[in-house]
């Protein structure tokens, strides 16, 4: 059984993304921020057994670490096959002479070293047999959009991180792909969206099935890549 570790799990696009490899026969080992979020991803998979899930902040060292640790193979040749981050996030945005400086350390610390520090953990792992990474970026990152700046850098780095990853991970039979959604239609997203802009969002279950694409066999002559998943927009 092929098995995934998912960061931001429990997120608008996380539980999609989850039930997707599930569907799939996949086992998926879920990082969730806290207890309430890990109490409602067991809800939602109630009864799955292929579903495990762990409480860690994965923005620190020790606590990315925690999480792949705490991964238990159920079979002797069982291992991990694939990375996932999707813990991340957004705030109001500002100017960049608006923008306080803790707003800053904040995009950095939810959407960077979430990555940096899973990618950083994982990697031990990966390394024996090889496999798969995948990232998220933004539309922000790659094209620019007043009030995100510090949104916008932190994705950017996103961007450079996954592509250095895919570069040290030929070695050893590593991939990493970064996939740049714009909006998606999480429930979320919904709540605030003007109808005539929420039929050009991105489909969570789309992102869902190119992630799917790029950890499976038939993704893995793609490495490095920057994949727009922009919609309509």
């Amino acid at each position: 059984m092929n098995t995934i570790l998912i960061s931001g799990a429990a997120g608008g696009l996380g539980h999609v993304v989850t039930a997707y490899f599930l569907e799939r026969g996949w086992r998926v080992h879920a990082s969730c921020s806290n207890k309430e979020s890990q109490t409602a991803l067991q809800t939602l998979f109630a009864g799955n057994t292929h579903c495990s899930t762990f409480v860690s902040d994965v923005s620190t060292e020790a606590g990315a670490q925690a999480f792949v640790q705490s991964f238990v193979p159920s079979a002797p040749d069982e291992r991990i096959n694939a990375v996932v981050c999707l813990a991340g996030g957004i705030t109001a945005g500002t100017t960049i002479e608006e923008t306080p400086s803790d707003v800053l350390d904040s995009m950095l610390t939810i959407n960077l070293k979430t990555t940096f520090h899973l990618i950083a953990a994982a990697l031990p792992a990966l390394k024996p047999h090889g496999g798969s990474i995948v990232t998220i970026g933004a539309g922000a990152a790659l094209r620019a959009e007043a009030n995100k700046s510090a949104y916008a850098a932190a994705k950017a780095a996103v961007v450079a991180l996954t592509q250095t990853a895919a570069e040290e991970g030929k070695a050893h039979n590593i991939r990493a792909n970064v996939i740049v959604p714009g909006i998606l239609k999480t429930a979320a997203n919904l709540d605030w969206g003007a109808p005539d802009d929420i039929s050009k969002w991105t489909p969570p279950e789309d992102v869902a099935a190119t992630i799917y694409f790029l950890c499976s066999d038939a993704g893995k002559g793609v490495n490095g890549a920057v994949i727009p998943m922009l919609g309509g927009l």
